[in-house]
């Protein structure tokens, strides 16, 4: 463009048009209602309003000389709630806050020589649930508050041992197993089982002796042979006594005993046993049952055979190992008994 146009005022249409520079606007108005401040004028007693300034010199704005300052605002700048409110004194949250020096905490020391703390002096503070018996030097007292809602309780999860007497389950149940099964077997052929009585023939050792009418009885030794059984048991059985009982077996009258001596039957096998039974019976009258049973087939015989002693012998082990005395009948002929006097 040359200097002609320049001197008759034409403008240049593609010249860049001159905007005024943010910096340099002109003050808002006081009725704006957009006005941008830094505080409103309520916002607390002694605020003051910021207000722009303009520069007529446009450099001056750059230039670094400028001292620079903080706001000089009575109200402090606070955090804490309602600080922002017209009534609100800021010169007091400058003011020390003192502790009250006739407290009992403060005049009175611990053990130790220590001032006691505030937690003994009577403020409304909140309810707090601390464990007491935690002291101050050798724990650190956890402080929960409480609420009306307890919280649910933590169920701990059990846990079972990983090991057995020190073993791992692998290693400990096989061997319980085979504890047991040995136990069973040592149960199974040591254990004392009562051998089977079998009675044979008998003979007269002394007697009889017949009581008279008035008195009736019968008196009279006998040798009874008595089969002893104990394929039962797998190893020697050691018999302390066994107490025989004769038995009327109409009447269940006892009409005789009889006692072995200590004996050890060997297992697996059958052993023969002569024993001495001791007949003793007396009765009130002749009309007596168990002395007529006895007086049939043991009396005076008449013409023809006698009849057969229905008798039963009873025998009481007294087995050693064992506590208690197992009771066991001895088998007979199914002919019955016959009696040695006849």
């Amino acid at each position: 463009m040359s200097s002609n146009d320049n001197n008759t005022g034409q403008k240049d249409p593609y010249a860049r048009q001159r905007t005024q520079p943010r910096w340099g606007a002109s003050q808002p108005r006081e009725n704006d209602p957009y006005r941008v401040t830094r505080k409103p004028p309520d916002s607390g007693a002694g605020a003051k309003p910021y207000t722009y300034t303009s520069y007529a010199d446009m450099n001056r704005a750059y230039q670094s000389n400028i001292p620079l300052g903080r706001l000089n605002d009575p109200r402090p700048n606070s955090y804490l709630p309602y600080s922002h409110r017209h009534n609100y004194v800021g010169s007091r949250s400058h003011e020390p806050l003192y502790i009250e020096d006739d407290m009992q905490s403060l005049q009175t020391q611990d053990k130790d020589g220590r001032s006691a703390t505030l937690l003994q002096e009577d403020l409304p503070l909140d309810s707090f649930d601390y464990y007491s018996d935690m002291s101050p030097r050798s724990k650190t007292a956890v402080v929960f508050p409480v609420s009306d809602t307890e919280l649910p309780s933590r169920t701990k999860k059990r846990r079972f041992p990983k090991t057995c007497c020190g073993f791992s389950y692998r290693i400990c149940i096989p061997c319980w197993l085979v504890f047991v099964v040995i136990v069973v077997l040592i149960w199974y052929f040591c254990w004392p089982r009562v051998p089977t009585l079998t009675v044979g023939d008998s003979t007269v050792k002394d007697g009889p002796f017949w009581g008279p009418n008035n008195q009736p009885s019968l008196q009279s030794d006998w040798f009874v042979n008595i089969t002893i059984d104990n394929t039962a048991n797998w190893i020697p059985t050691r018999i302390n006594n066994i107490a025989f009982t004769v038995l009327d077996t109409g009447t269940q009258q006892v009409v005789g005993t009889g006692n072995t001596d200590a004996l050890t039957i060997p297992g697996r096998s059958v052993m023969p046993l002569n024993l001495t039974m001791n007949i003793n019976y007396t009765a009130t009258s002749t009309s007596d049952q168990t002395f007529n049973d006895l007086y049939n087939a043991c009396g005076p015989q008449k013409m023809g055979a006698p009849p057969q002693l229905n008798i039963d012998f009873q025998a009481t082990f007294d087995i050693w190992g064992i506590v208690w005395h197992p009771v066991v009948d001895a088998l007979t002929d199914s002919d019955g008994f016959d009696c040695p006097l006849s």
